[in-house]
């Protein structure tokens, strides 16, 4: 990053960076726990589709705001390390590593 800093990068190039890094470990983390859920879902379907009242296990926008939910925490958590990152000196940056 200290580099890409002192060769001219934006901030904005900074951040997009880091989030970019984030965010692709996030979706890649989230299709992986997708497709276990739906294939745990159709083991136990018959077991817990009495416990569901007024719901199906595969309730789409249950699955959607939990998706939304999980993607605002992963954005507010890398925001600030990512600001840190576009902030920092680029000389001490680059000494430290």
């Amino acid at each position: 990053m200290g580099i890409r800093i002192a060769l001219g990068a934006s901030n904005w190039d900074v951040i997009r960076e880091s989030l970019h890094g984030t965010l692709l470990a996030f979706i890649a983390g989230l299709t992986a726990g997708i497709m276990l859920a739906v294939a745990g879902m159709r083991l136990v379907q018959g077991a817990i589709s009495g416990l569901l009242y007024g719901l199906t296990p595969a309730d789409s926008l249950n699955i959607l705001l939990a998706v939304c939910v999980m993607l605002a925490a992963v954005i507010a958590a890398s925001v600030v390390p990512a600001y840190r990152a576009a902030s920092v000196d680029p000389t001490s940056a680059i000494r430290s590593e």
